[in-house]
């Protein structure tokens, strides 16, 4: 895959599609996403590109709180360092 500096909301919106696509199928974290979690992936993705936008270019488009959501998560499953270094 070549690599591209994010210069857009689509570029944004592509990253997350791919990455969360591949989380969905993955066997460690898709139970997690789709199971645990329950995610309704149509409203989470563009909460997801909302989140980032703001964070890459600064500007705001995501409001909520997204420490709480996965500390709330971690009470229900420990989200260990395996899962983030899978």
């Amino acid at each position: 895959m070549t690599k591209k500096d994010l210069t857009s909301r689509e570029d944004i919106q592509r990253l997350v599609e791919t990455f969360y696509g591949r989380v969905r199928r993955d066997d460690r974290l898709g139970p997690i996403f789709n199971d645990v979690a329950a995610v309704d992936w149509d409203k989470h993705i563009p909460l997801l590109v909302d989140f980032w936008s703001t964070i890459v270019f600064s500007k705001p488009a995501y409001k909520g709180n997204p420490m709480q959501v996965h500390i709330d998560l971690n009470k229900k499953t420990p989200l260990n360092g395996d899962l983030f270094e899978h």
